[in-house]
């Protein structure tokens, strides 16, 4: 399957009655300037420079359960000065330097029903940096996992069983 984008060099649009039709592509296309970005990234001067950076951000979604991690986050990140909680009205913005973890069993008994990290992702809006599950923990770090570190491998309870639905199944329990 391909799309049909047009080019920059099609006509801006048909006029039907005077009425003109443009995508908002061709709009963009036309008023674009890549050495003014540029120049306002890189160049000397730049209103808004490109920073390397080791900081991760993970934006969430506001619910009950989330209140009650973020109180659990205060608490076990408070020695940390680069751990930031920044309350953005309908979500929360959480931002550190390298990278941090949520352990979900240790925030179910503090939620009182069950909640593991599939139930936690589900308030997941935006990552900055490289977010993975292991286990029932959800980690974000800058590590290049597979390359700088070796990717977390499932550990099955002593069961030889293909079937991985007594972990979580629809509905069921773990």
């Amino acid at each position: 399957m391909t799309l049909d984008n047009p080019t920059v060099t099609d006509p801006a649009g048909e006029e039907k009655h005077g009425l003109q039709t443009i995508t908002t592509a061709q709009r963009v296309a036309k008023e674009f300037n890549p050495q003014a970005l540029q120049d306002r990234m890189y160049g000397e001067g730049a209103e808004a420079p490109v920073v390397e950076s080791r900081r991760v951000v993970l934006c969430l979604m506001k619910s009950t359960e989330i209140e009650l991690v973020m109180e659990e986050l205060m608490e076990e990140y408070a020695d940390d000065d680069s751990f930031i909680i920044e309350d953005a009205g309908t979500f929360y913005r959480l931002e550190n330097d390298e990278g941090f973890e949520i352990d979900l069993d240790i925030m179910e008994p503090l939620i009182g029903h069950r909640y593991d990290v599939f139930d936690f992702m589900v308030n997941v809006t935006t990552t900055i940096g490289r977010a993975y599950n292991d286990g029932n923990k959800f980690v974000m770090t800058t590590k290049l996992m597979g390359l700088e570190e070796d990717l977390p491998r499932f550990q099955r309870d002593n069961d030889d069983s293909d079937d991985l639905n007594h972990i979580r199944g629809a509905g069921g329990e773990r």
